[in-house]
């Protein structure tokens, strides 16, 4: 979005806030915020957009922004994952927008300055730089990025395939994310929760971080938010190849299939309307 555009889409007294951050004024929220976006290069997926009241609006979004720049040489790009809330406020004088709140799902508290969300922020820059990502990552959208886990939307057909009966690890060429034809409401038939730890056998032998073990916290973790899923399916493993010759360096990960009645993108209208509450609260502060 160029300056001008900004300049026509946000009011002049314009306020950011998210758990970390706080900005007040257009000329601090244009080159401050919305300049920082643009020079780290983020990735922004919107998943969904709605009215959530007279003079506001609320969506849901993933973004990734690299640690490091792309031409550092590495064999991996470490980088930070968002998932979370936009809720913008209008003006209705101007017709122009004059608050933005964030949440983000890595943390329970989204109230400023939050240091569990920094620290979480810290511990993924530390991971992502010390432990590389999957190669051969199957394709999926990332729709919440929780402390302790992830809701994903793969292709329905391959996680039918995925969570055939007889089989409890997984190549991750399952999922190629060939499209399916379009049309009709949305359906959440491929949602999976999934769940990454490092290691390899050598190493779940002597103890650590084995697959049943992590499957149990990813079960454990989707019961304490009310997320439902089909316990009667078991779980998937996935390991990876990656540039870490270390077997305690090996990528992995558990999948367990989320029931179909569990929408990922919004809850029920009751998380709209606590989001919309949210942000009054907070921009009145």
């Amino acid at each position: 979005m160029t300056p001008e555009r900004i300049n026509e889409v946000f009011d002049e007294t314009v306020i950011f806030r998210d758990p970390i951050t706080r900005a007040d004024g257009l000329e601090i929220y244009r080159d401050g915020i919305l300049g920082m976006f643009q020079a780290m290069k983020a990735t922004f997926e919107l998943h969904d957009i709605r009215p959530c009241g007279p003079y506001a609006a609320v969506m849901r979004w993933t973004m990734v922004f690299p640690v490091m720049p792309d031409n550092l040489p590495r064999e991996w790009t470490p980088k930070v994952t968002f998932t979370g809330t936009t809720t913008w406020g209008f003006n209705p004088a101007t017709q122009k927008i004059n608050a933005h709140v964030d949440t983000w799902d890595m943390t329970d508290n989204q109230d400023w300055f939050s240091t569990d969300a920094a620290n979480k922020i810290a511990q993924q820059i530390l991971e992502t730089s010390l432990v590389p990502g999957p190669t051969e990552e199957g394709k999926y959208s990332l729709i919440r990025l929780r402390p302790d886990y992830e809701i994903r939307e793969y292709v329905p057909s391959e996680v039918d395939d995925a969570f055939k009966e007889g089989q409890t690890e997984i190549s991750p060429s399952v999922f190629t994310g060939a499209s399916e034809p379009k049309g009709g409401p949305r359906s959440f038939l491929g949602t999976v929760a999934a769940r990454r730890f490092a290691g390899s056998p050598p190493n779940w032998l002597l103890g650590m971080a084995k697959p049943e073990d992590e499957a149990k916290k990813l079960m454990d973790a989707l019961r304490r938010d009310g997320v439902p899923f089909d316990e009667n399916a078991g779980y998937r493993l996935i390991r990876y190849d990656g540039p870490n010759p270390l077997p305690q360096g090996k990528p992995n990960e558990v999948l367990v299939r989320v029931d179909p009645s569990y929408n990922p993108v919004w809850v029920n209208e009751e998380e709209i309307e606590s989001l919309h509450r949210f942000h009054y609260k907070v921009a009145q502060q």
